[in-house]
């Protein structure tokens, strides 16, 4: 249950990253909504990775 909570809190702060360094950039070329979604993969790729390293189960 940790893991899960602790995946979703890095995909939440990924994606709240995400969205800041977007706003703030002057060009956004692709529409901010795509830009994101490009970000559901790696967020919780990023997660379990981290998950794995840090050795929570």
């Amino acid at each position: 249950m940790t893991t899960w909570a602790l995946i979703a809190f890095i995909c939440g702060l990924w994606w709240t990253l995400a969205t800041l360094w977007r706003l703030t950039r002057p060009m956004l070329r692709p529409p901010l909504w795509l830009a994101l979604l490009r970000d559901v993969v790696p967020a919780p790729l990023l997660g379990l990775l981290l998950v794995r390293l840090v050795g929570i189960s």
